[in-house]
Formats: structure tokens, sequence, C-alpha cells
């Protein structure tokens, strides 16, 4: 039969929690689904065990025994080998929630017009707290989003198979930033979603990529953020983080002007206020400058000066500020 979700699960090494991690997959209250585990060249003989100890049919393993392939080329392959009408990502160091598959193959079915969907999750520290990651849901914040940052948790998005092939949406050889690359091209492309629900536990650990390659992960997004923006005929020229704090005058002003040319390459630049407003009310924060005067005058533009969204935002600025100054 076959199966509704093809699952890519990329192994190399990792045997501290790939267990867990394939556990949580086989325990998916949504069950038709092929588990595809992506098995590097060179993967020791613990990570070994763990994956052909599984003995569930669903779980398919494409070893790779020629030489080492890498991330975005083992993605790729299991791409192509994949089966099902969707494809879902998961990391060898995370954990899906039960109802996660069953939650986005529902919103999937009834939103023919979504190509791909992720969900919020929740990141786990290895001292054991936790925080919540969650994400815009609707495609005009998404794709706004994906000018300056990433709107997708990476382990926890499916997508349409049928469309990525159709439209060649596959991974490049970006280092440490594979997922953030591809959905700048496919955002241009397609609509696409996140649900609120947190249904994936992320790990955050001394030997994950994100720990590991932070400084560098900062350097390759800045990159791809000129490339793209450089499309849209915007000159992205920061080195430094686009929010960050203790800017001068100049360079606040620099990076609101982006901000506008971003809006501006929309028709109906309204449809993404939403993200607009978060990261306003972040860059505006950090460099305490956050007022309904200032967002008025440079983005009022946005909203055509309707008086229902002057009203709107001059509440939530001010609330804002409320909030913030008793949690001081």
């Amino acid at each position: 039969m076959q199966p509704k979700i093809s699952v890519l699960l990329p192994v190399y090494n990792g045997e501290r929690f790939l267990e867990e991690s394939i556990d949580s997959l086989l325990n998916q209250t949504y069950k038709s689904f092929e588990l595809l585990v992506l098995l590097e060249y060179g993967s020791n003989q613990a990570s070994r065990n763990i994956v052909y100890s599984k003995t569930d049919q669903r779980v398919r393993i494409i070893e790779n025994r020629e030489c080492k392939l890498g991330l975005a080329q083992s993605l790729n392959l299991g791409i192509r080998e994949a089966k099902g009408e969707y494809i879902a990502r998961m990391d060898a160091d995370d954990i899906s929630l039960p109802k996660r598959f069953e939650k986005q193959v529902k919103f999937l079915d009834r939103h023919s017009q979504i190509v791909m969907c992720g969900t919020a999750m929740k990141g786990l520290y290895t001292d054991g707290h936790t925080d919540k990651r969650g994400y815009f849901t609707d495609p005009e914040s998404i794709k706004f989003e994906c000018m300056l940052g990433n709107p997708f948790g990476h382990p926890t998005v499916m997508w349409r198979r049928k469309e990525f092939l159709e439209a060649g949406l596959f991974y490049k050889d970006t280092p440490y930033s594979e997922d953030f690359e591809l959905w700048k091209r496919v955002v241009e492309i397609y609509p696409c979603a996140n649900l609120k629900e947190y249904l994936l536990i992320y790990r955050i650990h001394e030997e994950s990529a994100s720990a590991v390659f932070s400084n560098t992960l900062g350097n390759v997004n800045s990159v791809l953020n000129k490339e793209y923006l450089k499309k849209h005929n915007i000159e992205y020229n920061l080195e430094a983080p686009f929010f960050k704090g203790n800017l001068t005058e100049g360079e606040l002003k620099y990076r609101e002007d982006i901000l506008c040319q971003i809006c501006q390459i929309w028709s109906k630049p309204r449809e993404c206020h939403k993200a607009l407003e978060q990261r306003v009310r972040q860059l505006y924060t950090v460099n305490n400058v956050y007022s309904y005067k200032r967002y008025w005058e440079r983005f009022g533009f946005v909203y055509k000066k309707n008086i229902y969204d002057r009203l709107r935002i001059m509440v939530s600025v001010n609330l804002h500020k409320v909030m913030s100054s008793v949690r001081k």
C-alpha cells in the first residue's frame, strides 16, 4: 500500500538520541508513512546497530556505501526515493510528538493551496529547561520573514512531493543553512503555512549543529539575505545581525529603509503586516526607540493610513511598553 508520507531522517552517528527519535516517529497516531533512514557513509557501529535493530516494516534504510554525501545530498537522495504524497523532515536528535503527522496531514488535506506546512516547536536544553519557538502561520508573513530570517523549524516541515519535484526544489550544498536557502526559493513559488501547535521537541546540546556552528551560520545567512534581496533590487550591506542593539541613528534608519523596501515588493503590503510589526518591534525595543510616532511615520504607508490600523498600532505600542515596565 502506498504510504501517505515519506519521512526523511538523515543519520550520521548521533546514537545518543537516535533511538528515541526513531521511536517518536514509529509511535505516531497517524500510521500511513514510510521512514527513510538516510544512513551516511562512515556512520559508527553504534548508530548502525540502532538503525538495523528496527524491524517495523515502515522503516526503509538507504545506506550510502561509497562516499560521504553530506546533509544536502543525502536529503536529495531521500526526496528522489520517496513514495509518499507528502514528505516530512526529522532530525536524529529531535522528538516528534505523537499527533504531529496526524495534524499536518489533516491541515494539508484541507488546504490544497498550501504546499508546505511546519509547526511550532519546543527547544530542549541539556540542563532540562525548555523554551517555545513559534513561527508565523500565514503565507504572506512567512514570505516576509524569509527575507531576513528563517520562517520554519526545519525538522517540523512537511511538503507536497509532486509540487517540489515539478519546480525542481532540492537542497543545495549551503553550509549549515541548507534549509534556509531552500525555503527562500520555496516561498517565492508556493504559499506555505505553520501550525500554531507545538508538535516537535528540538534538542539544543553541545553536539548539535546550531550550537557548534552558530557563528558560521549567522555569516552564511547574511550572505543568503544579501543575494536574495538583490533579486528584488534591495541592497543589503550588513555584516552584523539585522536585529541588534546599540545602533547609531544612521544604522537604525538604514535597517528601517530595508524593511520599507521589503514591504514595497508586495502589491498589497498590509498582507504581511504581522511579520513587519513583530520585526520592527524587536528592532525598536532593543534600541530603546519603540514609539507609535516613529513606527507610523516610517511604516504608515503599509496600511494606507487606515484609521483602524492607526489606533490598533497605538494601543499595541503602549501596551507593550506597559508590559515591559511591569516585567522590569
